[in-house]
């Protein structure tokens, strides 16, 4: 498992033409070929948009790769795209600002570009996405810096705690010039960093009346190759042993 500086691209489609995406259609294909998903994105996925980053800059672009369109520069690092449910932000973390900064969550307005930090912990964001009821803003966060010194070096001294925040504290922050802070937050799984697990990619359920956060549980992170696949729904959870 590669480190925090080497994020994967993450590809979040919406439907871009539509505040209501819960007629999204999820392309399913028995064939790899590449004229056989072109095929279907043409037929399954016209007016969505894809955002994605490249650990520095955040980007959106059409379901077939063309019209590319940077939404803004998170340079020296940023990733964890996802979309909000009315298609009118990107959000993402990045370590934008001073030597060091932490991978703080932002978002972009993907018509003016205007750019938003949300947050301020002094923590890395590892993931974060809002339901699709537009009501909570689900959020992973390290127990530490990892820019700092040689943090990155030993990710397993830390772990991960799992928060929700309602979208309207949120608004309220950004509408008064502010960033959460911790204590906006509520956490929903919260463990010593000497169990040394982690709890990624952050995903909603598409059911706006019954909101299911899904995410990935990684224990001793960078040294193991074992990932657990689990919901939390109110006081339900439930994993399931995968290899990662």
């Amino acid at each position: 498992m590669s480190s925090i500086y080497k994020l994967i691209m993450v590809l979040t489609i919406i439907n871009f033409t539509s505040c209501n995406n819960e007629d999204m259609d999820v392309v399913t294909t028995n064939t790899t070929t590449e004229t056989t998903l072109k095929q279907e994105i043409a037929t399954h996925l016209v007016g969505h948009k894809i955002a994605f980053g490249d650990t520095q800059k955040i980007y959106m672009m059409n379901t077939d790769g063309s019209a590319v369109e940077e939404l803004t520069n998170g340079e020296p690092i940023s990733g964890y795209v996802s979309w909000s449910p009315d298609a009118k932000y990107v959000y993402f973390a990045s370590a934008k600002g001073e030597a060091e900064s932490a991978l703080e969550a932002f978002r972009v307005h993907v018509q003016t570009k205007e750019l938003t930090k949300i947050l301020n912990f002094g923590l890395d964001v590892r993931s974060l996405d809002v339901s699709l009821d537009g009501q909570t803003l689900a959020i992973s966060v390290i127990t530490g810096n990892s820019n700092i010194g040689n943090n990155n070096d030993n990710l397993t001294q830390f772990s991960t705690n799992l928060y929700t925040v309602p979208v309207t504290s949120v608004e309220a922050k950004i509408a008064s010039g502010n960033q959460l802070v911790m204590s906006d937050l509520t956490a929903i799984q919260s463990i010593p960093n000497s169990d040394q697990f982690w709890y990624e990619e952050l995903s909603w359920n598409h059911d706006a009346s019954n909101p299911i956060l899904a995410y990935t549980e990684t224990w001793r992170y960078d040294e193991d190759e074992v990932s657990y696949k689990c919901i939390y729904h109110k006081t339900r959870r439930k994993c399931k042993y995968i290899n990662s």
